[in-house]
């Protein structure tokens, strides 16, 4: 396993990490802009047992987390500081576009402060490759 992480970095720019990065994009702009209402459920379910305070913040971590190795893997880019500057502005961009849109969503800085959380993990977990 530690030889095909190892790997990773010369897999940089591999069309498979680009389509990934295409198609987990747009993922991310519709379930973060979607309305609220859609998302939840009244019944309870198997992931209610995981609830716990502020539980979205682990779910922006995660999503921005995700999208930042995406987007350095894709290597749309070679320039360091735009790996965490795109993901950076792609969440608040996102944050303005919940406010905007009325859907239930609305602005919150602590998603953006998690969200920088995230990319900043992975971009962590880049420069340790």
């Amino acid at each position: 396993m530690q030889m095909d992480i190892r790997k990773l970095p010369a897999d940089r720019g591999h069309g498979f990490f680009r389509l990934l990065f295409c198609v987990y994009t747009p993922l991310l702009f519709l379930f973060t802009l979607l309305p609220i209402d859609l998302i939840q459920s009244e019944s309870p379910g198997w992931f209610e047992k995981f609830s716990f305070e502020n539980q979205d913040k682990l779910v922006h971590f995660l999503l921005f987390f995700i999208f930042t190795l995406l987007f350095f893997f894709s290597a749309f880019t070679k320039r360091n500081f735009l790996i965490w500057l795109v993901p950076l502005l792609t969440g608040i961009l996102i944050e303005i576009l919940q406010q905007l849109t009325g859907w239930g969503r609305t602005f919150d800085v602590f998603d953006i402060l998690a969200n920088a959380v995230g990319i900043f993990a992975a971009w962590l977990s880049v420069k340790k490759l």
